[in-house]
């Protein structure tokens, strides 16, 4: 009986230490962007975008472009493209990008299955080179065996946050009326939200405005124009 309580108390501590290994909070920064330069002369042709601004929330991240592995011959880590956001720095100059369960697991080859790992690291050491860390059964990850992986380090884009994007596109001139499209993309700037075409009388005036922006137009034609941008679109 004494050895049955001391398996059990062992049991106990081995899954208390693995829950209490919790994901870290990602520190976001709020971006903003406005194109183009205010009081500047800018040019555009059919198409482009005259007015632009972008609001997003990025975080420090790695973006992984190609799936790794560590070429395990039986327990095979492996890793799929994803965004890892930056964790910590340790005193070698590693560092360290925590992944995601979805994307990062153990390929079993001896009992064929798929096991997720959760909470662990993806990490860049100063020579540009990457390792892993995990374990599984007894094995640990080791370095990246993949032959000059694909990925990018800086800012990324949070999708989670309710990042925001509008802009004003030039369709163009019919005798005195200047023509654009304005559109709105919320989130992964993937999925318009809003999108309206406006005209304008030149006769009237020389300097338009939509949602709070407002454009000086110095020439314009059925395939380009000439303008200054006077003010960017509010913030929301």
């Amino acid at each position: 009986m004494r050895h049955n309580y001391t398996a059990i108390l062992f049991v106990l501590i081995t899954l208390s230490g693995c829950s209490s290994k919790q994901p870290s909070r990602i520190i976001n920064d709020v971006t903003t962007i406005n194109i183009p330069e205010l009081n500047k002369i800018s040019r555009a042709e059919i198409g482009d975008t005259l007015l632009e601004k972008s609001i997003a929330y990025t975080y420090e991240g790695l973006e992984l472009f190609t799936t790794i592995s560590d070429g395990g011959s039986s327990r095979e880590y492996v890793m799929t493209p994803h965004k890892l956001p930056f964790i910590k720095i340790d005193n070698k100059g590693q560092k360290y990008y925590q992944a995601s369960a979805n994307n990062y697991y153990v390929n079993d080859i001896t009992f064929g299955r798929r096991i997720p790992l959760y909470s662990e690291y993806l990490i860049l050491k100063p020579d540009g080179s990457l390792d892993l860390t995990g374990y599984y059964d007894l094995s640990t990850a080791d370095p990246v065996a993949t032959p000059d992986p694909k990925f990018k380090v800086g800012k990324l884009v949070n999708i989670s946050q309710p990042s925001f994007k509008q802009e004003l596109i030039y369709n163009g001139k019919s005798k005195d009326t200047v023509k654009f499209m304005y559109r709105e993309f919320s989130k992964d700037f993937a999925r318009p939200s809003f999108s309206q075409e406006v005209n304008y009388d030149l006769t009237e005036s020389n300097v338009i405005g939509f949602k709070g922006a407002r454009i000086e137009i110095l020439n314009a034609t059925n395939t380009k124009i000439e303008y200054k941008a006077l003010k960017s679109f509010p913030n929301k």
